[in-house]
């Protein structure tokens, strides 16, 4: 396995380390489905997939990562996945964002696969619904 996809699944599984899911079940396995769902396109994608969610849900920023020895490409498309980092929190351009970037909008689309197996709110469902319609258009 690549030295990436081990160094993001270490980051991952501390940066998350008492986080729970809705169901109370770890967090972290969530990041794990993620990667596996897309171990086929490459270790970048697993990497991404491991970490998809740490800037977002943890005090770590895309900077951290690459100090930590994280690949500048992969923090960069984490910095995407990051739904917080676009202006005024704007899901139709965070969502855009994400379409435009190959590595990112496959790592989203098994992110959104897997949130929907977690009982998603309407409104949540409504926004992948969204989402994957954007990301068949491209």
């Amino acid at each position: 396995m690549h030295d990436q996809v081990l160094l993001a699944e270490k980051i991952a599984r501390e940066a998350h380390e008492g986080q729970t899911r809705r169901d109370g079940t770890p967090y972290i396995a969530h990041p794990e489905r993620v990667s596996y769902a897309v171990r086929d396109h490459g270790w970048m994608a697993r990497a991404v997939g491991w970490l998809h969610d740490v800037t977002e849900d943890t005090k770590l920023t895309p900077a951290d990562l690459v100090k930590m020895g994280v690949d500048w490409e992969v923090a960069s498309i984490v910095r995407k996945l990051d739904k917080t980092s676009g202006p005024n929190n704007s899901y139709s351009y965070y969502i855009s964002q994400v379409a435009n970037d190959p590595v990112a909008r496959l790592v989203k689309t098994a992110d959104i696969l897997d949130n929907l197996t977690d009982s998603p709110s309407e409104r949540q469902k409504e926004k992948y619904k969204k989402a994957l319609l954007l990301f068949v258009s491209k």
